[in-house]
């Protein structure tokens, strides 16, 4: 799969606005300045019909549709079936089976994060 450019659109998923503004700067400290925000599930479908997203970064846990349940709709649309996927979670979800989302087109990611361990785990999605 081709390298995550700087201008390439990234969809960031989380219920909280805080989280969302902290991964958006590490993010733009690592170069990324092309980044889109829902808050749920739901809303991050609707912005992934825009055919524009070549990244999607989501919170395991949200209201309304976790990212478990957006990853799983994700793969199983043929349009976004290999759109990478890094699955944002605390220590104690990834302990209790989290990582089993990872494959080569998931990546798992333990909160909280720095931007080095966040470029390192996309970089890898691009591997």
């Amino acid at each position: 799969m081709p390298e995550l450019k700087a201008d390439d659109t990234i969809l960031l998923v989380d219920d909280f606005t805080t989280m969302r503004r902290i991964i958006r700067i590490l993010l733009t400290k690592n170069g990324f300045e092309n980044v889109i925000e829902a808050d749920d599930g739901h809303s991050a479908l609707e912005r992934l019909k825009t055919g524009e997203v070549r990244l999607v970064i989501a919170d395991l846990t949200m209201p309304r549709m976790s990212g478990a349940e957006l990853l799983a709709t994700v793969r199983e649309n043929e349009q976004w079936s290999s759109l990478p996927f890094l699955l944002m979670m605390t220590e104690q979800e990834r302990t209790d089976g989290g990582d089993h989302y990872a494959d080569a087109q998931t990546g798992v990611i333990v909160k909280p994060f720095t931007k080095e361990i966040l470029a390192q785990r996309i970089s890898t999605l691009y591997a």
